[in-house]
C-alpha cells in the first residue's frame, strides 16, 4: 500500500514538471526584436509566448515621485516640469489652471493683469529696449491735439489737419479747442467776435470769405483777445463777392494772440 502512494506521488511530481516544461517550451527560441514571453494579450489563460510589447502589460504611472509625494497632470495642483533633465514640483495657484499641454495663469494674487505696460508704471519702467506696438499707445485724436489734451502720444497724421469752417453768425465764437486752422463765410456784417479756449503756443491762420455781393465787415480790433503792431485794423477786402482774406496768428498765452497784418484777398 505504501508503494502504491509514493509511485502515484511520484507520477504528480512527473506530470507538474511535465506541465511546466510544457509551459517554458512555449518561449523557447530567439525572440523577435521587441517581443516579450506572455501569456494572451486578451488576458486569457492561454499558456506564454513570444509576442510583441503592448500598454496593458506596463504598470500604471504614478508620475514622478519628489520624497514621498506622487505629481501628476490635472487642472489645479502639482505637476513635473523638466529644466534642464531637472524634475521638480511646484504648486498652481487660484489664479492659473492646467489642462496638459497648456499652462494658463490670468491673474497674480487676484489682481488683474495690467492691460497695458502705459497704464502700469512699474511695468513701464523696465521697458528699456525693443518697440511698444502702436496699438498699446495712447494716440492722441484729432479732437485731442486741438484741444491740447494732456498725456497723449500725438502721431504725425495729426499734427496737420483740415482747415475747420466756423458756423457763420453776427456774432460768431472762435473756439480754438477745435481748430489750428479756420475759415469763416460772410453772408452779412459780423457787429461782435469771440475767441474761446486760447492755448499758448497754438498758431495758425483764420480766412475770412466774402459770400453774395461782398463788402460785408467784421470789427476793425477784431476783439481784445488779438493784438497787433501799433493796435489791430482790420479791414476786409470789398468789392468781390469771393475775397478771401488770411489772418495769421500765434497765441502767447491762454489769453491772447498776436497777429500781423491782413493778407488780403488772396487767390
Amino acid at each position: 500500500m505504501v508503494n502504491r502512494i509514493i509511485i502515484g506521488a511520484l507520477i504528480a511530481i512527473a506530470a507538474l514538471f511535465a506541465l511546466s516544461g510544457s509551459a517554458s517550451a512555449q518561449c523557447s527560441g530567439q525572440p523577435n526584436a521587441n517581443q516579450i514571453c506572455g501569456g494572451p494579450t486578451s488576458g486569457g489563460a492561454g499558456l506564454p509566448s513570444w509576442r510583441a510589447l503592448v500598454l496593458a502589460d506596463l504598470p500604471s504611472p504614478v508620475g514622478i515621485v519628489n520624497g514621498a509625494t506622487p505629481i501628476s497632470g490635472g487642472t489645479s495642483g502639482r505637476m513635473a516640469y523638466n529644466n534642464g533633465g531637472i524634475y521638480t514640483e511646484y504648486v498652481a495657484g487660484g489664479d492659473c489652471t492646467f489642462t496638459a499641454p497648456n499652462f494658463l495663469c490670468t491673474k497674480t494674487n487676484g489682481v488683474a493683469f495690467a492691460s497695458s505696460a502705459t497704464t502700469d508704471a512699474t511695468n513701464a519702467t523696465n521697458i528699456a529696449t525693443g518697440t511698444l506696438n502702436s496699438g498699446r499707445l495712447d494716440l492722441a485724436t484729432t479732437a485731442n491735439f486741438q484741444g491740447g489734451t494732456a498725456n497723449k502720444v500725438l502721431a504725425a497724421d495729426r499734427v496737420f489737419t483740415s482747415e475747420v469752417a466756423v458756423t457763420f453768425s453776427a456774432t460768431p465764437t472762435f473756439d480754438f479747442s477745435t481748430f489750428i486752422n479756420a475759415s469763416i463765410t460772410l453772408s452779412a456784417n459780423i457787429t461782435s467776435i469771440t475767441f474761446s479756449n486760447i492755448k499758448a503756443g497754438q498758431a495758425g491762420v483764420i480766412r475770412f470769405i466774402q459770400s453774395g455781393a461782398g463788402n460785408f465787415t467784421i470789427p476793425a480790433t477784431v476783439n481784445a483777445n488779438l493784438k497787433c503792431p501799433g493796435g489791430c485794423n482790420i479791414v476786409l477786402t470789398t468789392g468781390s463777392a469771393t475775397a478771401s482774406d488770411v489772418l495769421a496768428y500765434q497765441c502767447v498765452s491762454a489769453t491772447y494772440c498776436i497777429a500781423g497784418g491782413l493778407l488780403k484777398d488772396v487767390k
